[in-house]
């Protein structure tokens, strides 16, 4: 690390989505709390719509894949404070009941350790603080929970040309679930439909940007910087610069 830091409580490594988030609740809590992140510390104000700036949102350095079967998965990857949620567009649909048990109903994968029931309140629960956008109603295949507490985002005319066609064929669809806003939420305004969800939103509509909660609670949270990492890896140890 860049400096010696002193005794903590908490020590999470990655300044994604689930790393931000649970700092942020650990130090409001009154824990003591250090944040290891080999990326930028992104803010708000270094948001800028433009393609050629999103580049370098993207994609984890010093990351690579390799074997017969190369996949890039630059996009849906990220380095920095937010990781790739800085950078995704927010979709945010629930696990279905059975998605818990593919490998007793599907003869899949394996069973997780609990049920929809056991998440269904830390589902409502985010989705009140985090702010989502939907319809509820019109997902018929939506699990029981809490409805959206903001209305859907504007249907746009693509969307309304494949509405009229899945109705013209008997065909249920509703409006994607979002973590943007469709109107003021708390404290962050609404959502200007410029399209630059996956440049960092510059005005702070988005989850994407979980900059604000890293914010409230900056106070309590050290931010180090990784130096380098290792990983074990067909029995040998790999070691490169972060």
């Amino acid at each position: 690390m860049s400096a010696a830091i002193e005794e903590t409580e908490v020590l999470i490594v990655g300044a994604g989505a689930a790393g931000t988030l649970v700092a942020a609740k650990l130090a409001e809590a009154g824990r003591k709390v250090v944040v290891l992140e080999a990326g930028a510390p992104w803010r708000v104000e270094d948001m800028v719509s433009s393609q050629l700036w999103a580049r370098r949102l993207k994609g984890t350095p010093g990351v690579t894949s390799v074997g017969g079967n190369p996949v890039s998965a630059a996009f849906n990857t990220g380095a920095g404070f937010g990781g790739s949620a800085i950078h995704y567009y927010a979709s945010s649909i629930r696990l279905q009941p059975e998605d818990f048990k593919v490998r007793s109903i599907y003869g899949r994968s394996a069973d997780w350790p609990f049920d929809y029931d056991a998440l269904r309140p830390y589902y409502d629960k985010v989705q009140r603080e985090i702010g989502i956008s939907g319809d509820a109603a019109a997902e018929k295949w939506r699990p029981e929970g809490e409805p959206y507490p903001m209305p859907p985002l504007l249907q746009q005319t693509q969307a309304d040309v494949i509405t009229r066609g899945f109705q013209a064929k008997g065909l249920a669809l509703s409006p994607t679930p979002t973590a943007i806003n469709s109107e003021e939420y708390n404290g962050r305004g609404a959502c200007l439909y410029d399209g630059w969800c996956d440049a960092g939103c510059p005005i702070v509509v988005c989850l994407e940007k979980i900059g604000p909660i890293l914010e409230r609670a900056r106070e309590g949270i050290r931010i180090g910087e990784i130096y380098g990492t290792s990983a074990i890896y067909a029995g040998a140890d790999h070691r490169e610069a972060a």
